[in-house]
């Protein structure tokens, strides 16, 4: 897809994202000039976008910042993720490739297998209550 493509989507929100696929250069940082920003700003032929990187832990997220953010700096990069919209239309990362190496965002992973946990240990007390076996 291209940029323009994604901002000419309508039916877009935080709740109700597009799965997309860009292609382009990295121009700078989220917060230009602060040295742990882990947020980008894309350019392709159309335009440019916010690109969000998140991770489960912000102490991972600082740590891109800071050794690696700037790697990315005017490289050509494909980005796979979800196009957002809030104030500022987005771009969530899932993951970045640049010269065949690839740098992941495991924030839907670990949802997923949060989700998981707890309907394994609401299906678990469920099924100990029900036995009488539920210490509660």
């Amino acid at each position: 897809m291209s940029i323009a493509a994604l901002l000419k989507k309508v039916k877009v929100s935080a709740v109700r994202p597009v799965p997309c696929r860009l292609e382009g250069i990295i121009i700078g940082r989220g917060v230009p000039g602060y040295i742990f920003s882990e947020d980008f700003v894309l350019r392709d032929e159309s335009g440019i976008i916010f690109l969000d990187y998140r991770q489960p832990l912000a102490i991972w997220e600082w740590l891109f910042g800071l050794l690696k953010a700037g790697d990315f700096q005017g490289a050509s990069v494909t980005v796979e993720g979800w196009y957002r919209r809030a104030p500022v239309p987005y771009m969530e990362i899932r993951s970045m490739s640049r010269d065949g190496n690839t740098t992941k965002s495991w924030v839907s992973t670990m949802n997923r297998l949060s989700a998981v946990a707890i309907a394994t240990a609401g299906v678990a007390w469920a099924a100990a209550t029900y036995l009488g076996i539920a210490a509660f």
